[in-house]
């Protein structure tokens, strides 16, 4: 059954009934966009999209919390792993990139906190993988995940926006075939998006990728979606701003790709059902030709 979702034109989600008005927008319905010239492998997509399936990293809840524990990473890097599966937003980012790219391309996380999804991809293969984080503690987490699972992960410190390290430098200089985020821009604002597009434009090959994920509108009509999601419950006065900032959709996704040399080729949102967190949606871009 078809239904339109509330506050996102064009979305429609075929496995349950539209909401009802009173319900929270929290319950937002998925959608997937890729150039089709059928129906049903679209809804099969999206069906496939929203299955907590596969993406397991052979990582126990006991190693990872004491290598967490051991480098002092922020803790939520255990559930990050541990519940992989369930962020969908991250697991089919890393799928559209592997469905994309030859096992020799030269791949660049940005933000790539303990490297979870670097590993997922040097399980399918590729070895040219590479990932930068701001965190200290999350690179050496990174580092002991690389030495407990005996997987390389080239990752190191740098600034996503403003990369300044020598062995970064050195690697963009030689071009990148893809460049992706999964968990940072949608706490940046909506500008930062052109920022970080034209950052890694001059250093993508002829038809280069970018994947990235953010929040969408549909946050927008959840009670409380001003205010930081821990604060909730605070006074008003004593609440912080919502730390999802970027709330973005495939509208503004294309209009922003166009202005930075970029088509967007692929997107797709995501069911959320735990109360404070967005709905979150994943988009491909294609670099252009100048």
């Amino acid at each position: 059954m078809a239904a339109h979702v509330p506050g996102i034109p064009g979305t429609r989600h075929f496995l349950h009934p539209e909401p009802e008005r009173s319900r929270s927008p929290i319950f937002a319905r998925p959608k997937t966009r890729c150039h089709r010239k059928s129906l049903m492998p679209d809804i099969l997509e999206r069906i496939r999209n929203n299955l907590p399936i596969g993406h397991d990293l052979g990582i126990t809840a006991d190693q990872i919390s004491s290598l967490v524990e051991a480098t002092g990473a922020e803790r939520w890097h255990v559930h990050a792993i541990v519940r992989r599966k369930y962020r969908r937003h991250a697991c089919v980012a890393c799928e559209w990139l592997a469905s994309a790219l030859p096992r020799d391309a030269v791949v660049f996380e940005t933000a790539c906190g303990s490297g979870a999804n670097l590993l997922w991809l040097a399980g399918r293969g590729f070895h040219a993988l590479h990932g930068i984080d701001i965190s200290e503690e999350a690179v050496r987490l990174a580092h002991e995940i690389s030495r407990t699972t005996g997987v390389d992960l080239d990752v190191w410190k740098d600034d996503a926006l403003a990369p300044k390290e020598p062995k970064t430098l050195e690697l963009l200089a030689g071009g990148i075939d893809a460049v992706f985020s999964t968990s940072w821009l949608e706490y940046s604002p909506n500008e930062t998006l052109g920022e970080f597009l034209r950052t890694y434009r001059p250093h993508l090959r002829p038809d280069g990728i970018v994947v990235f994920v953010s929040a969408t509108h549909a946050y927008d009509s959840v009670p409380n979606n001003r205010y930081h999601s821990a604060d909730w419950k605070l006074p008003v006065e004593k609440r912080r701003p919502s730390e999802y900032k970027m709330r973005i959709d495939a509208k503004e996704v294309a209009a922003v790709a166009s202005d930075c040399g970029y088509r967007l080729e692929r997107d797709a949102s995501f069911m959320t059902l735990v109360t404070g967190h967005p709905q979150m949606a994943t988009y491909m871009l294609r670099r252009l030709a100048a």
